[in-house]
Order: C-alpha cells, then structure tokens, then sequence
C-alpha cells in the first residue's frame, strides 16, 4: 500500500540524485535485437515539458502515472494514481502539472504536484495551503485558482466518482479526493480544482449537492466554507 505522496518523494530524491541517469527516463523508443521499442509513456509525445519517468498499471491500482517535467529551470513532479483510463490519467497530469508550473500547489490522497527544484533547496510548502495569491475572477493571467468542494462522503469511491463526475460536466479543472477525518470518521472529501470563480459556481449549480461549497485559493483545500457570490451576501 502505498500513497501518491510517497511516489512523488521517491521520484524527487531520483530526479536530484540520480540526475546521470535522466536519460533513460526520457527515452522514447529503442531497437533490441532488430524490433523498435517504444516507450508507452505518451506524457513524452504530448507534454513538451515531460522528461519522464513511469507508467504503471495493476487491475486492483488500475492505471497509474509518475511524470517529471521542467519548465524554465523549474522542475515538477506529478502523480496521478487509480485513474480509469490511460486518457483519463494523462489528462489529469497534464492539468495538474500546467496548473503548478503556473504556482499552483496541491496535494490529496489520490494525486501530488510538488516543486522540486535541485538547487537550491526549498523550504517545503504548506501541506494545507493553496500557495497562489487569490485573484479576482475579472484577472486573466491567472484565475482558474478556484475550487468547488462537492460534498464528503463515506466511501472512496463514491467522492472518486463525484470528483471525476463533475470534471465531466465542467470539461475543465482537477478533480481530487481528499481523505478527512470528522467527528472521529474517516470520510472522503470530493473536489474540483483548478476552476475560474465563475466555473467553480457553475459546477455547484451543476451537481446540484446541498454540501457544494466554494473554496477560495487561500483556504484550506479540505476545509468547510462558503465564499459569497458576488452580489449575494453570506459567509
């Protein structure tokens, strides 16, 4: 048993470490014994900034992804981990790491993006801050820093499927789980991340749940608050 957290860890102390060996991340087909290989990571083909490193799937953890990338001397480490589909976890990584090169940073139980700069080292982020400024929904560069929190709910996979639900009405966004503990139980925590303000009302309206709540990017990514609507008073 393992967690995304762990993965991204592994993975940053290889990418610092083990920077000699990079290559063999990156390799994108080779020939053996007459055959072509190819790699099956297609973050390589579709993601400019990808510079590796593991696909990996099991018919219990289904279809699972680890991927480096470095933009402008900045590197970043994504997982994705119990993804349906091989589009579904490339989608994912490829919103996940395009919204933390922008300075977003998240974190749950079922995907991470970290900075992992070689040099020098940084000072880790708060585990339970979004760490981009809030913007005003009007900003253009950038504003998808909003969050709808869909609701909590008993099972796994029933949060998996509200979180994955709602990024299929949206067509946009990050969908997360997050595990939470409340009034002594374990429960599930269903986002949305990565919404324009306007966007993350949009899907509450949608999924239509009394528990929708939206969450500014200040706040904590599991908390239980409601940002007023523009226009609306509330708290």
């Amino acid at each position: 048993v393992t967690t995304a957290r762990d993965l991204a860890i592994l993975a940053r102390d290889i990418v610092i470490n083990d920077r000699a060996d990079q290559n063999f991340f990156e390799v994108q087909k080779f020939d053996f014994y007459g055959h072509t290989i190819y790699s099956n990571n297609q973050m390589l083909k579709t993601f400019p900034d990808a510079t590796g490193m593991k696909t990996g799937y099991t018919d219990l953890a289904r279809h699972n992804l680890v991927t480096s990338a470095e933009r402008d001397g900045h590197v970043l480490i994504g997982v994705v981990l119990h993804e349906p589909s091989w589009g579904t976890a490339y989608d994912q990584m490829t919103a996940m790491l395009d919204a933390g090169f922008d300075g977003h940073h998240s974190e749950g139980n079922i995907n991470y993006a970290t900075n992992t700069q070689p040099t020098p080292p940084t000072a880790p982020a708060d585990k339970h801050a979004e760490t981009l400024a809030a913007n005003n929904d009007h900003v253009s560069t950038p504003n998808r820093v909003w969050t709808a929190q869909l609701g909590h709910y008993r099972h796994l996979s029933s949060a998996r499927y509200m979180a994955d639900h709602a990024r299929h009405i949206q067509g946009a966004g990050i969908a997360r789980v997050a595990r939470i503990i409340k009034y002594g139980h374990v429960l599930w925590t269903a986002q949305l991340a990565g919404l324009t303000l306007h966007d993350a009302y949009e899907t509450c309206d949608a999924v239509a749940t009394k528990e929708c709540r939206v969450i500014g990017p200040a706040e904590n990514h599991v908390a239980i608050a409601k940002i007023a609507r523009p226009g609306i008073s509330g708290t």
